[in-house]
């Protein structure tokens, strides 16, 4: 009698010990690495996201003073000339209105910086129209102010202020605020204008401080009286 060998036709049922290590680590580790861009591409979306809202502030910040000080102009009046431009915290006399009242700390960037006292032009009959008389523009006796006041957490709030007590948060994390006039920069801007500098700063997501700047030159009202 003959025996017949038998064979084996099928393949093996399962995976030995050390393959199923293997397949265990190397699927961790690609998932390491998934999860890793993961987080680096939203920590990528946090920074845009904040630079992107600091940017828009900042622009929106001077657009704003822009929009006063277009209407506003370089003129003398009370023996005072206007813009009247001053340090961070030294309030002219005659204008206590915009003091700044306890003052917590002022910072290199602070220091730095200036502030801004102005007139806008009077509209006794409120047709949208400066008044104007002979010698020009007939301006209001309503001074208005742009200030930096430090906050007791270290951040600073720019502040639009008037003599009449009237007063508007534009930002609270301004780290530096400049105007300048065309003497004020060496004539680089046209005199009938005036530059304004903002920078604002906040804290990210991951822990660092991600900051930017904006600026405008505006044209005043009667600009080409300017210093």
């Amino acid at each position: 009698m003959i025996l017949a060998r038998s064979s084996r036709t099928g393949g093996r049922a399962g995976f030995t010990v050390i393959e199923a290590a293997l397949s265990i680590t190397i699927f961790s580790m690609l998932l390491g690495g998934f999860l890793f861009s993961v987080s680096r591409l939203q920590s990528v979306a946090d920074t845009r996201a904040v630079q992107y809202k600091l940017a828009t502030e900042a622009l929106e910040v001077v657009n704003s003073i822009a929009t006063d000080l277009r209407r506003s102009g370089y003129t003398t009046e009370g023996g005072l000339d206007y813009p009247l431009i001053y340090s961070v915290g030294e309030t002219p006399n005659g204008f206590e209105a915009f003091e700044h009242g306890e003052i917590h700390e002022i910072t290199a960037d602070t220091a730095a910086s200036n502030e801004l006292v102005f007139l806008l032009p009077d509209d006794a009959d409120d047709d949208g129209w400066p008044d104007v008389a002979g010698a020009g523009v007939l301006w209001s006796p309503t001074t208005v102010a742009y200030i930096l006041v430090p906050n007791p957490d270290g951040t600073n709030s720019l502040i639009r202020r008037d003599s009449n007590g009237n007063q508007l948060t534009l930002s609270r994390s301004v780290t530096s605020l400049t105007f300048e006039t065309p003497a004020d920069t060496g004539f680089t801007i046209p005199l009938d204008t005036m530059r304004v500098r903002v920078q604002i700063a906040k804290d990210g997501m991951d822990g660092r401080v991600y900051s930017t700047e904006s600026q405008v030159v505006v044209s005043l009202l009667n600009g080409w009286l300017a210093p």
